[in-house]
């Protein structure tokens, strides 16, 4: 069975997610959301910019999605 961070860097093709792909995935209801989540230090996936764009490492992303499911499995 694969990784999660080698399911996403399949479906995305990249080791970096985008706004747009991240809030995508985290089903924010758009990217101005999910920027206003990563503002209020509410998104617990680690973002960085470079330059005048922000990314996710789809390693960190997937080490949030595991634990999300390990949490959810737990409840």
């Amino acid at each position: 069975m694969k990784s999660t961070a080698e399911m996403l860097f399949e479906r995305y093709e990249t080791p970096l997610l985008d706004m747009d792909q991240l809030a995508d995935l985290l089903r924010f209801k758009d990217r101005a959301s999910l920027i206003s989540a990563i503002s209020a230090e509410t998104c617990r996936v680690p973002t960085f910019k470079e330059g005048k764009n922000r990314f996710a490492h789809v390693a960190e992303v997937a080490k949030y999605l595991d634990a999300a499911a390990s949490r959810d499995a737990a409840a």
